[in-house]
């Protein structure tokens, strides 16, 4: 309960605060962009900025879990805004084309935007993680993962919905919505990779006694 109780009290440092309240200013700054008459009205420019919007809320997402406080905690920021952005590669992979009208031009959506595979790419990632203990120092990138597409997938929503393939989507999130999930997607994030943290030392404690 105490470890739970600190666990709580770490996640609402002032510094997080502050992290979290970038990260609305962000998401309604990265929208608001997106409404502007020479952004709107121009595809290649419309496209870069969504992007551009989506890795920084993806970079401000995990800077909130992190704190920014260490150089590895920078670059596992800077990781989850790259998983945030390049999810958008499946429209030219889904187009079979590199030209940008193409992939804007979908008649349906691409198939790293279903969120029901965000858990079974997260699983094979947290596999491989598992194998490879000790081997790099940017773990837990499963959560990172799963951090950046679900930041992208919350973004889209407000648009379109989620999607659960193969069952369908749900409808458009209201704004006040996204910005809730959005906002508790850190906190969440936060306590999965304080749990993961305890275990893995746990474990590394108990394979050291053997």
């Amino acid at each position: 309960m105490m470890d739970f109780t600190l666990t709580v009290y770490n996640m609402l440092s002032w510094r997080k605060v502050i992290y979290g309240t970038v990260l609305g200013c962000v998401c309604i700054t990265a929208d608001s962009v997106m409404t502007m008459p020479f952004v709107a009205n121009n595809a290649t420019l419309r496209a870069i900025t969504d992007n551009a919007g989506h890795a920084l809320i993806g970079f401000c997402t995990w800077s909130a879990v992190s704190g920014l406080d260490t150089t590895n905690s920078v670059l596992q920021s800077i990781l989850c805004g790259v998983f945030a952005s390049i999810l958008d590669i499946d429209h030219f992979i889904s187009a079979k084309s590199l030209k940008l009208k193409d992939a804007v031009s979908l008649p349906s959506r691409p198939l790293f935007h279903a969120t029901s595979l965000i858990p079974v790419i997260a699983s094979v990632i947290a596999l491989i993680e598992y194998f490879c203990a000790g081997k790099y120092r940017l773990k837990p990138v499963w959560l990172i993962f799963t951090t950046a597409w679900l930041s992208h997938h919350l973004r889209d929503a407000v648009r379109r919905g989620l999607w659960f393939w193969p069952i369908g989507s749900t409808p458009a999130l209201p704004y006040w919505l996204y910005m809730i999930c959005i906002l508790s997607l850190p906190v969440v994030s936060h306590l999965i990779f304080k749990l993961t943290a305890t275990m893995e030392t746990e474990r590394a404690a108990s394979y050291n006694q053997i």
